[in-house]
């Protein structure tokens, strides 16, 4: 009688286990999902960061190849050189910035700006006979999807006197 009574009692027992059981392992499986999409996310932006920095430092090597060129070449130096004043503590001669059309055009490039920042004697064996101008070129690359990078590289630029 006892035998009987004890089963009855615990009929449903075990189908209540296995529904806990399964909502756990569903939770778990949900989370685990969540998770991976998210790493993917991340991933993928951590890529369009990467191709940002390079397409605006592509740029700013073209554009240094550009001032090298030839004489045509640095008249983007030569305009930043004569804009007005924009001067800061430490940067006394520093000019306004002037905009520079991109080279690369599969880049990107949102901004482009080249910037006088001073002039002053070359150091070196020959000083008194060269003149160092030095700039600022500011590039940005920009991405449909919000993915941007900034990069800014200063140069110093060598003419004779």
């Amino acid at each position: 009688m006892r035998n009987a009574l004890s089963l009855r009692t615990q009929q449903g027992a075990g189908l209540i286990v296995a529904l806990v059981f399964l909502a756990v392992l569903t939770i778990a499986g949900i989370t685990a999902a969540r998770l991976t999409n998210m790493e993917e996310r991340m991933a993928g932006n951590s890529q369009f960061r990467g191709l940002t920095y390079q397409n605006a430092q592509s740029e700013i090597r073209s554009q240094m190849a550009a001032y090298n060129a030839n004489l045509l070449g640095r008249k983007p130096l030569l305009d930043a050189a004569n804009q007005s004043a924009d001067a800061i503590s430490g940067f006394p001669d520093r000019r306004r910035t002037v905009a520079v059309d991109a080279i690369l055009t599969n880049a990107n490039i949102t901004t482009n700006t080249i910037r006088f920042m001073n002039k002053g004697i070359c150091e070196g064996a020959s000083v008194g006979k060269f003149e160092c101008s030095g700039y600022e070129i500011n590039s940005a690359s920009r991405l449909d999807n919000g993915a941007s990078s900034n990069q800014v590289q200063g140069i110093y630029f060598i003419n004779s006197k």
